[in-house]
Parts: structure tokens; sequence; C-alpha cells
């Protein structure tokens, strides 16, 4: 179903007229940055719903994960996709002669929480950014595995102490009793679909610099700066995708003091 979004800031007259920033300016630019941020959270909280669940360790529910990001999952994901015929979503990237870069077989995509970064660079024959021989890397990737190229977003939240109790296994939890979990996206080719409205209507910017006196502003004192949009997003094949729940392993630190 299409939903129509809007996001709306207001500033005062004292703030346009003697602060020596640009205030409008700055909130327009914030108006971008919150259509751009809200988009990614309806089409992270729809692709969520999908079917095809997995879950960390030998947890078979979020309450019950116990475990952190491995190989033998994303395998486990891998031959789930291949069994229903998902097609890549990216193509090969071809070896060069370039010393010590690789090819990068062609695959899925993983978008996961930025916390999950020192778990995936952990993991067996991780590749990454920097070493792949040819082609650009998406926005916010960093590496890959297998058949796996893994995209990180600080706006992909985990589920504070959604897990199992946190015990033996190393895993972190915010209130050191049960682990936080964390939601990895696996998509393949046509899994899912979101509506793409062009031109140049596209988004209904608003900006009302303060001065214009009405009966609901009789001093012309406010001001304003919003757009309002619409939005849908749809799993089109739930066995093109997949969507993995685990922990986060905790990060071990010291500290030294000279002297």
């Amino acid at each position: 179903m299409i939903v129509q979004y809007d996001c709306l800031y207001g500033f005062t007259d004292q703030t346009y007229d003697l602060f020596e920033d640009d205030i409008p300016k700055a909130m327009i630019q914030q108006v971008g940055e919150r259509v751009a941020l809200v988009n990614e959270m309806i089409v992270y909280g729809a692709l969520r719903a999908c079917t095809n669940q997995y879950y960390g360790g030998t947890g078979t529910t979020v309450a019950t994960v116990n475990g952190g990001l491995t190989l033998g999952l994303i395998r486990k994901i891998a031959k789930s996709l291949q069994a229903n015929h998902a097609k890549p979503v990216n193509s090969m990237l071809k070896a060069s002669g370039m010393y010590g870069t690789d090819a990068v077989a062609a695959g899925f995509n993983v978008y996961c929480h930025t916390d999950l970064e020192p778990d995936i660079r952990d993991l067996p024959g991780f590749i990454p950014v920097e070493k792949y021989a040819s082609g650009t890397p998406m926005p916010f990737e960093i590496g890959k595995v297998e058949r796996f190229r893994f995209i990180t977003s600080p706006d992909l939240p985990s589920v504070q102490d959604g897990g199992a109790a946190i015990g033996a296994t190393g895993l972190y939890s915010t209130t050191g009793a049960t682990i936080d979990v964390y939601t990895l996206i696996v998509t393949a080719q046509d899994a899912w679909s979101q509506i793409a409205v062009r031109g140049k209507d596209v988004l209904d910017p608003t900006y009302l610099p303060p001065g214009v006196k009405s009966k609901s502003d009789p001093h012309g004192q406010r001001g304003y700066a919003g757009t309002i949009w619409y939005k849908a997003v749809s799993v089109e094949n739930n066995g093109w995708m997949a969507v993995a729940s685990v922990g986060s392993k905790t990060l071990s630190y010291h500290i030294t003091r000279d002297g």
C-alpha cells in the first residue's frame, strides 16, 4: 500500500533574523536527510518481515538467540537461496594483474548494523573492499565472504536484551543480562520492490519564511521547512531473501598508562 509521509521543522523570526548561521538552509538540508532516513527505516521494517528466518547459535526465535555470525550460518542461507533459484544481485568482479587483489564472485547483498563489522571481518575468507580486483564497491560496503557482500549502517538497530542469557557466549548485552540481537537482511535479485516515483513532483517541499502574517500567526513570527512524499515496499519472494538474527561479540580492550 502506498503511504504518504511528511516531515516539518519550525523556526522563529528571532532565529531567522539574529543567528549568524543560515538556519533555514540547514533545516532544508536536514529535511533531505530525514526523508532518506525514514525511507531506509520503512524498507528495513518491511524486509524484516520476510518469513525465511535464521537464528544464531541454537536459537529458534529472537528470544532464544545465543550465537553470533558464523560461516556456517551464512552458508546455510546461501544453500537455501540457491535451492530456491535466487539470482545474484551483483555481477562477478574479475581478477586483475594488481598485486594482493582478489576476484569477487557474483553474489547476494547483506545489510546489517555497523556493530557487526568486527564479527564480519573475523569470518574466515573475508576480503575487504580495498582488495577487490576491479569494479566499484557499493556505498558503505566493507567487504565480502564467499557469495555475500556486506553493507553496514548505524541506522539498522539491535533489539537490546532481546536474546537468550549471556552465559559464556561472549556476546554483547546492554544490561549485561541477555544478548542484544542484531538483524541481517540478505537479498537476491527481485526479492523485494519499492515504488520509484520520479519527476519534479516526487517531493513536495515546503519553505515558509517568517514575516507572513495570518490569523494563526498575527505577527509573522514563525517559519517552516518540510516536505511530503510517498513510499511503499513489498517482499516479492520470501525464498529469494533471508533474515538472520544474531548476537555481536563483546570487544575486549585494556587501558595502558605511561609511567
